[in-house]
């Protein structure tokens, strides 16, 4: 889970600079995927994976 937040906290800096979001998206993406694998759907981490995404596209 450690991991998975930190990707989480990764994809919101390459966010952060807006000549990556691309990439942010990308990343959140995979993690997203990853948090449903790993996690319950309704775990925190995978709704705030979740969240961020929408919030990008």
């Amino acid at each position: 889970m450690d991991t998975l937040a930190a990707l989480c906290n990764l994809a919101q800096l390459l966010a952060s600079s807006h000549r990556r979001r691309g990439e942010a998206v990308d990343l959140l993406r995979d993690t997203l995927e990853r948090c449903e694998r790993a996690l319950r759907p309704d775990d925190p981490l995978t709704a705030e994976v979740r969240r961020q995404l929408e919030e990008l596209n």
